[in-house]
């Protein structure tokens, strides 16, 4: 992320120019407590150190600003979903310097000071057992500073721009000082040890199965406060070489939010800064904090929603909406151009809160049927009362789909040697791209089509699609094989697979496209016309048909219940046993069998939820095929 900042300093001979300045005090002041936490999710003892901050906090309001530190093995993630990764560059070493290796969690150091009396950790070190930090803390709030820190902050946009005043109301004993700038954040609700030693901060009692160790270590959903995600000016600080009494500082700051810090989503409405000033690398002098406003109102257009490139017939546009804002935001204008042509317009009349985003999708589509190659589409909104006018246009550049043709490097075997389905039974050599779409087979509406093909090379992962729309796109939901893996952990050799392809009961008839593509080694992209560096793709074409006058089973002699369902079918057979195979959607057998006349049950609760097809085969050939949904 990108920090900048502009440093003023300024010296002060006038009253009637220091009285000018906004939010530093000019007077003498106590000091304020500066205490930085070692903590952390898997601290056994730590919530009880939280609540003891907040206790302090509440006898002495606005005097107290707490830094946590998620340092070292205590930090880690103990879910199996991720999102609660704590950790920063700051707390993996430097945190535990400073407090001389506190021996044990929580470690506080109050103003990065000794105190006589209290229970240091080691002999010379800050760090604090949580018996001492009240008491430190008193002493700290009890002392005269000969320096005063403010400081605010306003997120704009994904921008936190912060303002951090100092005034000298008396010497320095040392030339040197140093400003430090913590960015914290509030309300990250995730796992804690021991979360009810701090009840306040506990979210729910129920368990949470995605927690690791929430059986035997009492690990609830717990809010975590005060949470340290970033140093501006690093561990060190930045030094200060003017600290005479009526010495003024001002620095201004421009702190890039990102999207997350590690696996943790930003929340903007939770964002605060502490600053203090510090004498070296130990003894803070004075500091203070806030948090940090967001716009009154202020809604902004964060990204374009299309296929790039457009599919004409297919692509619909939609744009991300964030509302910056302190106040809800609704029944604001949004509106789209394409190169500058005509101004749509449409009223967003749902409500978007503040600092959450919402998706729109345009009633009234764009036309893009005649347009070529590239565009440009200008998104803007206008809403009254809007502060931060300078967010509200987006402009993105697009192109037009033309049909493509991907080619990829097969010259040590990768890619088709030989496919065959049907009337299809095309040997080939290395093509990179081969257009074979003068071999055709028809394929029956609801069948299973054995795919046969052979690769020259191992690790081929293979997609296969069917151009139902016939809009010259492979689509996502167009894929009848989706990246089945042939001869895995194999090289170069001659290897051969056959693969069951279904053809939906309620697929578009008619001619259309089949693309079978490969990658090496990776999953085939989304994106059709994505190259790999090893693969191949290949055109055919497929006439989907009603009927190839094979005739089909019955299907009153077949009773299939319920469906969908959690993985127990029942199957009742009339007449005569069959022979039954189920596979999945990747074509994989999973089961297989004979049905005999009567009650009949497959069960494959122990597979993945999804779609699976069953074929069913009598003894004179005739086949039908059932969708089994499990869910």
């Amino acid at each position: 992320m990108k920090k900048f900042y502009i440093l003023t300093i300024i010296f002060i001979f006038c009253i009637q120019f220091i009285n000018s300045q906004t939010i530093v005090s000019t007077s003498p002041e106590n000091r304020n407590a500066v205490v930085e936490e070692l903590t952390g999710i898997h601290c056994w003892a730590c919530p009880d150190g939280h609540r003891i901050l907040n206790d302090a906090k509440a006898l002495y309001p606005n005097r107290i600003f707490v830094i946590k530190s998620h340092s070292g093995g205590f930090a880690w993630d103990c879910t199996t979903t991720g999102g609660y990764n704590f950790n920063t560059q700051w707390n993996n070493g430097e945190y535990e310097t400073l407090m001389q290796n506190g021996g044990a969690y929580p470690a506080a150091s109050v103003n990065r000071q000794t105190f006589s009396g209290l229970p240091h950790y080691v002999s010379g070190g800050t760090a604090l057992s949580r018996g001492g930090w009240t008491a430190a803390i008193e002493d700290v709030i009890s002392q005269s500073g000969y320096v005063n820190v403010a400081v605010s902050a306003q997120i704009i946009d994904s921008n936190m721009e912060i303002l951090v005043e100092a005034y000298y109301t008396g010497d320095s004993p040392s030339s040197s000082n140093y400003l430090h700038v913590a960015i914290l954040q509030d309300e990250t609700h995730g796992p804690q040890f021991s979360a009810s030693l701090n009840p306040d901060y506990v979210v729910s009692y129920d368990l949470n199965s995605t927690y690791a160790h929430a059986t035997q270590s009492e690990e609830l959903e717990y809010r975590h406060m005060d949470r340290l995600v970033d140093l501006i000016n690093g561990f060190d600080g930045e030094e200060i070489t003017s600290t005479s009494s009526g010495t003024f500082i001002s620095r201004s700051y421009t702190y890039a939010l990102p999207e997350m810090f590690n696996d943790v989503p930003v929340d903007i409405n939770e964002m605060k800064v502490v600053a203090f000033i510090a004498e070296s690398d130990q003894n803070i002098i004075n500091g203070s904090g806030t948090k940090a406003t967001t716009e009154a109102s202020d809604i902004l257009v964060s990204s374009i929603i299309l296929d790039n490139p457009v599919v004409i017939g297919v692509s619909d546009m939609s744009v991300n909406l964030t509302n910056n804002g302190n106040n809800d935001a609704t029944n604001f204008n949004i509106s789209y151009q394409i190169d500058g042509g005509e101004l749509i317009t449409e009223v967003y009349e749902e409500t978007i809160n503040s600092g959450q985003g919402a998706l729109y999708t345009f009633n009234t589509q764009p036309d893009f049927s005649s347009l070529s190659g590239d565009f440009d589409i200008t998104i803007s909104v206008e809403m009254d009362g809007d502060s931060n006018t300078e967010n509200d246009t987006l402009t993105q550049s697009f192109s037009i789909y033309s049909y493509c043709e991907p080619s990829m490097d097969c010259s040590f075997g990768d890619g088709f040697q030989l496919v065959q389905i049907g009337d299809i039974n095309n040997a080939s050599e290395c093509e990179g791209y081969g257009n074979f779409m003068s071999l055709s087979t028809d394929l029956e509406l609801g069948s299973t089509n054995d795919l046969n093909i052979t690769t020259g090379y191992g690790d081929q992962v293979l997609r296969v699609w069917i151009d139902y729309n016939d809009d010259s796109y492979f689509s996502t939901d167009e894929i009848v094989i989706d990246n089945l893996v042939i001869a895995q952990g194999s090289a170069a050799g001659t290897y051969n697979v056959t693969i069951p392809l279904f053809i939906d009961e309620n697929a578009q008839t008619g001619q259309h496209i089949m693309r079978l593509k490969t990658n090496w080694q990776s999953a085939v992209s989304d994106d059709p016309c994505e190259t790999s560096t090893y693969g191949e793709t290949e055109d055919y074409m497929v006439n989907i048909v009603e009927s190839l006058n094979i005739t089909e089973l019955d299907h009153s002699l077949i009773n299939l219940y319920p469906n969908p369902s959690k993985g127990l079918f029942n199957v009742k057979i009339f007449g005569e046993a069959l022979n039954f195979e189920i596979s999945n959607i990747l074509g994989q057998k999973v089961m297989s069998g004979v049905f005999e006349v009567g009650n009949n049950e497959i069960n494959i609760t122990n597979q993945e939820n999804g779609i699976y097809i069953m074929k069913l085969k009598a003894p004179n050939g005739q086949t039908r095929n059932y969708k089994l949904i499990k869910k």
